[in-house]
């Protein structure tokens, strides 16, 4: 299971921040290992604007790994981030 949500900081400088926070539980009987989570940011009409990505080498059985994905733009390129893409994938 995983929650996400689109959070911003320092809103309306040009420090503004975008980012996706997420929490990936492992619901499974085992553990799994290499698992990467890729945030895509979008903008209005739906074009890639940029993304990030990172990495858990391994989650337990039972589980949690708590990210932040932020947007690698910030102040007027945060501001065009209107909504994300999120894709949790087992690396082989």
């Amino acid at each position: 299971m995983v929650e996400h949500e689109l959070s911003r900081s320092n809103e309306g400088s040009d420090g503004e921040l975008v980012a996706v926070d997420a929490v990936i539980e492992n619901g499974g009987e085992s553990a799994v290992t290499d698992v990467r989570a890729v945030a895509r940011f979008v903008d209005d009409d739906g074009e890639l604007l940029d993304e990030n990505e990172a990495r858990a080498d391994r989650i337990a059985a039972g589980g949690r790994w708590e990210v932040e994905l932020v947007s690698p733009g910030n102040g007027a390129d945060a501001r065009a981030v209107a909504d994300y893409w999120f894709v949790v994938e087992l690396v082989d």
